[in-house]
């Protein structure tokens, strides 16, 4: 059951913000799934006592926030939405664009973190993983053949991530993406040439054989002499390390729920049960 804020905090908020909070919490504390319609604009203006135009408010906070899909139109309406990887990725771009975040920082938890998921990566040995860095090599092969730079900086960028996802942890995934997204913008910005991605191709060849051979030592090391060989090819294009990172091309479209999605019922009774009363609410106010 949904449970009112206290007072002090509450008194800070304007109404919009915490009726969004009550829902928001009610989503995630719930067994709310994905494509769970919520009912409409004005049954949950009328449940919490306000206006039509709060309550748009109030849902069009939670679109924002990755948690709500509006519909428009016949058979439209306000469904629960999966929070994917590019919505909380577009958020820590939000977030990190006002910091001082450089290619110092990147590099540093790269040397932490590449080595983890490679070093991984050749004890497990996993074959299905091997053959999926097989086919990026091989992209990034091709790319450099048709010269095909940017399409070769992406493949770059998959090697990495890849590693990433074949570790299962979604904290460590969610990282190595941001992280990557970083590099990704950093080098449309100063667009490396052909030299810097055939460089790449190699290493990448290097590190995928050493998984291969399950040597976790040398992959370790070949990994490590990737991210220290980007860092200092990208400072040698003339990004000083202390810069802060670019965010040129971080405005990657939320992915809507699929068409052919079936929506349950409305939300269970119970969630009537959780509104703040008004009387309580205007004491909060």
């Amino acid at each position: 059951m949904l449970q009112p804020h206290d007072s002090t905090k509450a008194k800070r908020d304007k109404l919009p913000q915490r009726l969004a909070r009550i829902i928001r919490n009610y989503i995630l504390d719930t067994d709310c799934q994905p494509g769970e319609k919520l009912p409409s604009e004005v049954e949950l203006a009328r449940m919490f006592s306000v206006s039509r135009q709060t309550m748009r408010e109030v849902l069009r906070v939670l679109e924002i926030q990755g948690l709500l899909e509006i519909r428009p139109g016949a058979g439209g309406g306000t469904f629960v939405r999966k929070v994917g990887l590019d919505i909380t990725r577009q958020s820590l771009i939000n977030f990190f664009s006002q910091t001082n975040l450089s290619l110092h920082h990147i590099s540093e938890i790269r040397k932490l973190l590449d080595p983890y998921f490679a070093g991984l990566a050749a004890r497990t040995g996993h074959p299905g993983l091997i053959a999926e860095l097989t086919k990026i090599v091989m992209e990034q092969k091709h790319c450099l053949e048709i010269n095909d730079l940017k399409a070769a900086r992406m493949a770059e960028i998959q090697f990495h991530i890849t590693l990433a996802r074949a570790t299962d942890n979604p904290l460590l995934i969610l990282l190595q993406d941001f992280i990557e997204t970083a590099l990704e913008n950093l080098k449309d910005h100063l667009k490396p040439d052909h030299a810097f991605s055939e460089s790449s191709f190699k290493r990448h060849t290097e590190i995928l054989e050493a998984i291969r051979q399950h040597d976790f030592e040398l992959t370790r090391k070949a990994i490590l002499d990737d991210v220290f060989s980007v860092d200092k090819d990208l400072s040698a294009l003339g990004f000083d390390q202390a810069n802060k990172i670019f965010w040129i091309n971080s405005n990657s479209a939320p992915a809507a729920i699929p068409e052919d999605s079936t929506y349950p019922s409305e939300l269970p009774a119970r969630l009537k049960a959780g509104w703040l009363p008004p009387k309580q609410r205007s004491e909060h106010r």
